[in-house]
């Protein structure tokens, strides 16, 4: 089965695409802020994908994604975010973000940006 790890401070948006994933039949653990996800990621768990805020306390998304970086971690990383603004759109390009969802999002459109991903990491 896969499982899905969410990086989100937000509670709100923790629902809303526990929810997503809940629909979509996907085990997932959830994490608070970047540290938290860090810990999970380097605990016994394995993630199919990690969906993951980028502005939040502790570590950040993008501090997050350089660090798994550094750990040569090889699974696709999907970027959910309020923040359009070119160099940061570039920037996670250039981090090897696979995909990068603005919010606000629509459910059926993050079902089925998900459903790209777990078919490409298949």
């Amino acid at each position: 089965m896969n499982k899905v790890l969410v990086v989100e401070d937000s509670s709100f948006q923790r629902k809303a695409i526990v929810k997503v994933l809940h629909d979509m039949g996907l085990d997932h653990d959830v994490a608070v802020n970047g540290l938290d996800g860090l810990e999970k990621i380097n605990s016994d768990s394995v993630y199919s994908f990690i969906l993951t805020d980028l502005l939040m306390p502790e570590l950040d998304g993008i501090g997050l994604i350089k660090k798994l970086n550094e750990q040569e971690y090889s699974k696709p990383i999907i970027v959910l975010t309020a923040d359009i603004q070119k160099p940061v759109i570039d920037e996670l390009k250039q981090l090897g973000v696979k995909k990068i969802i603005h919010k606000p999002f629509e459910e059926e459109d993050l079902k089925s940006i998900l459903g790209e991903v777990l078919d490409g990491a298949a």
